[in-house]
């Protein structure tokens, strides 16, 4: 079982943007298998705050165990986000194994 904790990131239109979190389980941090060599690939879900469909899918990736990255690139900023606040759901297949609030500024 994944403990879902919620975290918030911030993203400016316009610029690439890292996001790291961090994802825990009972036993500590939680271990999706991916090394550098070979990645555990994830996927994140950002949707309008009070949507329940996801706007856009960006895939993440799991090298350390618990350490969830993604990037949203200024293409991808300018053209899918406006100013605004998005909700996150990180998910491991179809488990949502984190979740995050979005600030997108401009």
């Amino acid at each position: 079982m994944t403990y879902v904790i919620q975290t918030t990131h911030r993203a400016v239109i316009g610029a690439d943007t890292a996001i790291t979190l961090w994802v825990r389980d009972e036993a500590g941090k939680a271990d999706f298998g991916g090394t550098v060599e070979v990645p555990a690939v994830l996927s994140v879900e950002i949707r309008p705050n009070g949507y329940a469909l996801p706007l856009e899918t960006v895939t993440a990736e799991s090298v350390e165990v618990g350490k969830v990255t993604f990037t949203l690139t200024a293409t991808f900023t300018d053209q899918k986000l406006a100013p605004g606040l998005f909700r996150l759901y990180v998910k491991d297949g179809t488990e949502v194994v984190a979740t995050g609030l979005l600030e997108v500024v401009g």
